[in-house]
């Protein structure tokens, strides 16, 4: 099956079709990869997407006090505050990938970031503590909006935004079905 890319336009891809696997809910999902630039899509989003984040959804639950302070020195010692827990954690398991996408990206601590699909904000909260100033989530799927000081997490899809950001964080990029619209879509 050939589609054009959305972001380079080539229509050199290939497909993979895969079920999911988290809750055994029925169906295969096309997706396609862009041979050219990479990008990955969903060729046939489902139409409830709803069915696929419930209340107990891994990202909507705040983990442990204890894997959060890991996962905070872990974080703060992948950008350069550097300590002997983060150091130990890195060593097991490598650094931090998120905050070597923000390296590679040149994304400034005032910078105004986005977290689209954030969950309960564990990613943004990180970012927050390692010095970045200006940070928000968003999330369809959560219960209600909800706020870590002067962070906060809204109940709402990309598409409703008004507001401009430095950085856009999306990983569930895959479920939006036409991407060629999104760069114009107000806020993006």
């Amino acid at each position: 099956m050939k589609q054009r890319c959305s972001i380079c336009l080539s229509e050199e891809n290939h497909t993979i079709s895969v079920t999911e696997n988290m809750f055994g809910l029925p169906g295969q999902f096309i997706y396609c990869e862009c041979l050219s630039c990479g990008h990955v899509w969903l060729t046939n989003p489902p139409s409830n997407l709803g069915e696929y984040y419930p209340k107990d959804y891994y990202s909507f639950n705040k983990p442990s006090a204890l894997k959060s302070f890991l996962i905070r020195k872990r974080s703060a010692h992948t950008f350069g505050r550097r300590n002997q827990i983060g150091k130990w954690i890195e060593k097991l398991i490598g650094p931090d990938p998120v905050f070597e996408w923000f390296r590679i990206a040149n994304v400034g601590k005032n910078d105004r970031i986005i977290d689209v699909g954030c969950g309960s904000g564990v990613l943004i909260r990180d970012l927050q503590e390692t010095g970045y100033t200006s940070i928000q989530g968003l999330d369809p799927y959560i219960a209600e909006d909800q706020s870590y000081g002067s962070i906060r997490i809204r109940k709402m899809s990309v598409f409703d935004l008004d507001e401009k950001f430095d950085f856009m964080g999306i990983p569930g990029f895959k479920w939006v079905d036409d991407l060629g619209a999104s760069p114009q879509t107000p806020g993006i």
